[in-house]
């Protein structure tokens, strides 16, 4: 009898223990007005040829080393070099 008492209590101990840590868990996630939602989304300047982050122009998302390689070769139209 002792030995099931002692598993029992066993198991009870170490699934209040996983419940005490998932709670903290949880709470440690929760929304903060410092901390990011877990949701956010990535960067949405990104360019489709390189990757880069910086230098994206909008209209086009490409950076701006690809939008003049595009309209030097005539790809982009409407766009011409300045001088």
């Amino acid at each position: 009898m002792k030995i099931i008492r002692e598993k029992r209590n066993r198991k009870a101990f170490i699934a209040n223990k996983v419940d005490q840590i998932v709670t903290q868990l949880v709470k440690s996630l929760g929304t903060n007005a410092e901390s990011p939602s877990p949701l956010r989304k990535g960067p949405q300047n990104i360019c489709y040829e390189t990757g880069k982050t910086r230098t994206v122009i909008k209209g086009y998302r490409v950076s701006r080393h690809i939008y003049r390689k595009y309209t030097d070769t005539g790809q982009i139209e409407g766009n011409r070099r300045g001088t």
